[in-house]
């Protein structure tokens, strides 16, 4: 249907009805689509920020069980390692260690979490994208159809697909069917 690029090329009665069709069809899905044309835009750019924001976050988490027993809330888990007297309330040393590891995976766990979110924002993101593209195509079938609207000229009056005898059909107007 797309392929017609030939000079001498008429559309026939048929493909201005299909196309008139494929009208009524896509013409609210590409306003829909370029009436947020504007904030598609904006989002782009937040969720690109948004993005980096959650990359940057999940990276430092990551970086941060190296620096924790240097860092004022968490100096304690440290002091807690070191210290014999903790050993002794305890079962043991072994015990305080797995605290302090687990403690360190929860905090790694979180920034796998951060950069996990940054990865889906991007991919939500690509699929807005891919959608604006899919409005700018759907934007060349629609001047495609109305270039044949507009060789073809008015539109004919519809022939009913249910009509078994010519009696049924409207000859009146530009479309006459003769009966031999």
């Amino acid at each position: 249907m797309f392929g017609f690029n030939k000079p001498n090329y008429q559309p026939t009665e048929l493909q201005a009805r299909e196309a008139h069709q494929m009208l009524e069809t896509i013409s609210p899905l590409i306003n829909k689509l370029y009436a947020s044309a504007t904030l598609h835009v904006l989002r782009v750019g937040l969720n690109k920020f948004v993005e980096i924001l959650f990359y940057i976050i999940g990276i430092a988490i990551l970086a941060f069980p190296f620096i924790m027993e240097r860092t004022f809330p968490f100096h304690v888990l440290g002091d807690i390692i070191d210290k014999r007297e903790f050993a002794h309330i305890t079962s043991g040393k072994g015990d305080i260690e797995l605290f302090a590891l687990a403690v360190k995976g929860l905090v790694v766990g979180i920034g796998l979490l951060f950069i996990a979110i940054g990865m889906m924002i991007r991919k939500a993101g690509i699929r807005k994208s891919l959608l604006q593209s899919t409005g700018k195509e759907l934007k060349k079938v629609e001047a495609y159809f109305k270039g044949i609207q507009e060789k073809f000229g008015p539109l004919p009056t519809p022939i009913p697909t249910s009509a078994h005898n010519l009696n049924d059909i409207n000859t009146e107007g530009p479309t006459t069917i003769k009966a031999s």
